[in-house]
């Protein structure tokens, strides 16, 4: 389980964290972002269960035929293949993942997950169908589905109601937040507008809970980019527009993180990632304060942004005072929380969002 010393660590390491995508995207400005993202996420999982640092030593590992001694010489050339895909550039082969799997297994499953089929720019056909769902682990499944009364051993979807949302924000795991995802997605076909701004919301508080660990495989910025772009500005409230940047988001996803710390103290070390997450959804829904602090201080500081759509010219004044209200809210509980709360985060680091 990361500690304090660690979320701290992978926060000041989130401002460089779009360097390999960069590159990447500058070789091949065509290629989808989750493509890029969802290899270099294959590749980090690969590089930290092998403890092999370097491209050149996964390479040498993996694939120690690419290297061959030169005919006229004494040195060794080898294909580079593996820095290709520490920049998400190219997508290994079938051959090699199958064989990268029989010695780390589980790694197949990381580059082919569900949750990149249904981050694409245009989620297929198939990606949208209900068989969609079979491709997620059964901790979801059992969330999703439910016993048919007529047919035993028959299986059918549950009704999406606020208790099936909450046990998937329970998870808040990739396969969850697929499956949040995907039902945004029906709500948005069904034109059902409050079950997709509920969706929209428990998408929020898991990224909000889980980003800054995504930082762990040097991922948290593009991820996040994939979701502020994709998923979280297609079900804003009438009239508004979903307005943080991945960095607004990254400084409350450690600040939330901390918290953890913070009021468990010592005890934490010992906290799973389901006890992490009830601590910190009860933060989230004013539930759980700290000492020194409001009861609903986290609740608004921890809020997502909303701005007025400025195409929108119908913008009821009821709702734009309300606006200005939140965001005095939102200041005034920043205010508590920064001195003493996340004193240990570089203020220059970290900054309320605005």
């Amino acid at each position: 389980m990361i500690d304090f010393e660690e979320i701290l660590e992978l926060h000041t390491k989130f401002r460089t964290a779009m360097q390999n995508v960069d590159i990447a995207k500058k070789i091949a400005p065509n290629r989808d972002l989750v493509e890029i993202v969802r290899v270099i996420f294959w590749y980090e999982g690969v590089r930290k269960r092998s403890k092999l640092n370097k491209a050149y030593a996964l390479e040498k590992f993996f694939e120690p035929q690419s290297f061959k001694v030169r005919s006229n010489s004494d040195k060794t050339s080898y294909r580079c293949k593996w820095q290709n895909y520490e920049i998400g550039l190219h997508t290994p082969q079938c051959r090699l993942l199958k064989m990268v799997d029989l010695i780390l297994h589980g790694s197949l499953r990381e580059l082919h997950h569900p949750l990149w089929d249904i981050l694409k720019l245009k989620p297929n056909r198939s990606t949208l169908s209900e068989n969609y769902l079979q491709r997620l682990n059964p901790e979801v499944l059992a969330v999703l589905l439910k016993q048919a009364e007529d047919v035993e051993g028959h299986f059918e979807r549950a009704r999406v109601t606020k208790t099936l949302i909450s046990k998937l924000k329970k998870i808040a795991n990739l396969d969850a937040l697929a499956a949040l995802v995907w039902l945004m997605y029906e709500a948005l076909s069904d034109k059902n507008q409050k079950r997709c701004e509920s969706l929209t919301r428990s998408i929020y508080d898991v990224l909000l809970m889980r980003s800054i660990w995504w930082e762990e495989r040097k991922l948290a910025a593009p991820l996040l980019t994939l979701f502020t772009q994709r998923i979280l500005s297609q079900c804003a409230p009438p009239h508004l527009i979903f307005n943080m940047s991945t960095q607004e988001i990254i400084d409350a996803s450690a600040a939330l993180n901390l918290m953890v710390h913070i009021d468990q103290g010592s005890s934490h070390i010992g906290l799973s990632w389901l006890q992490r997450v009830r601590i910190m959804l009860k933060l989230l829904n004013g539930r759980r304060t700290l000492p020194g602090l409001a009861a609903f201080d986290v609740m608004f500081a921890f809020a997502p942004i909303y701005i007025r759509d400025p195409d929108d010219i119908t913008t009821p004044k009821v709702l734009l005072d309300d606006l200005q209200l939140q965001e005095k809210q939102r200041k005034k509980a920043w205010d508590s929380i920064l001195p003493d709360k996340t004193r240990s985060l570089p203020k220059s680091e970290m900054e309320p969002p605005h």
